[in-house]
């Protein structure tokens, strides 16, 4: 499994918290969209058309990451998706702010997520250094092992 195999950073969080902070958010615009929709105005369209941003943004970053395994190009998707998610929460809360103090769960997490990220990018180029220079270092030995010859 690749997700398996990358480098994880010292700083982690257990994979068991994800799906219960997805459920949490899930559960936040369940809720809010319902009261939304119940007090009669309805979403406003800007407030959907956001949340359809964040929602292709979200799952073009799992095919990205996980399904094509690329870890630098699901950094860049997964970094829009968090200008996005504050975009999104910020078009929330300036329409009613105890909706926007709910929701601001979801833009924390994007930002949680996006340093999490990092740290795996960080953690993989430290590997990726050690090895070019473990590399290096062997190469230059067996030059100067070649040159006393």
């Amino acid at each position: 499994d690749w997700f398996n195999s990358l480098i994880t950073p010292s700083v982690w969080i257990s994979n068991f918290l994800i799906p219960i902070v997805w459920t949490v958010i899930y559960l936040a615009f369940a809720v809010v969209f319902f009261f939304w929709v119940k007090k009669g105005n309805g979403v406003p369209k800007e407030i959907y058309v956001w949340g359809i941003i964040n929602g292709i943004l979200n799952v073009l970053w799992c095919l990205v990451f996980f399904t094509f395994n690329q870890l630098f190009l699901g950094l860049v998707f997964i970094i829009f998706n968090l200008v996005a998610g504050w975009i999104f929460w910020q078009k929330i809360i300036s329409q009613n702010k105890i909706y926007g103090r709910i929701l601001i769960i979801y833009p924390l997490w994007l930002s949680m997520r996006v340093l999490l990220l990092l740290l795996f990018v960080g953690a993989s180029l430290q590997a990726i250094t050690k090895v070019f220079a473990n590399f290096s270092i062997t190469r230059k030995q067996k030059n100067h092992q070649e040159i006393g010859d």
